[in-house]
């Protein structure tokens, strides 16, 4: 089992929205896309991480999270994953 910790090795902002067909919220807003490492040598993922474009950083602690990524047009709840930052020494959500 890997672990839900991670620090942000390398990121970009994704400015633009994937072609048709995407699930993705309409407007478009910019996101981080980042590599992060997961703790304890765990491996080194591509993902979202759930912040201001601003505030992401090199370094920065990142926590797994499950979300909903999208729902069908049948209303199936789609669960996805993202990082989002977090104060090292907290609890787990």
């Amino acid at each position: 089992m890997f672990e839900r910790d991670a620090l942000v090795h390398s990121y970009t902002i994704q400015r633009f929205a994937p072609p048709q067909p995407n699930a993705l919220p309409s407007p478009y807003a910019p996101r981080p896309v980042a590599w992060v490492d997961l703790a304890n040598g765990g491996p080194r993922v591509l993902s979202t991480v759930a912040c201001d474009p601003d505030e992401i950083h090199i370094d920065m602690n990142v926590r797994l999270n499950c979300v909903v990524g999208w729902t069908d047009p049948d209303g199936t709840e789609v669960v996805s994953f993202t990082f989002a930052p977090f104060v090292k020494g907290q609890m787990h959500a």
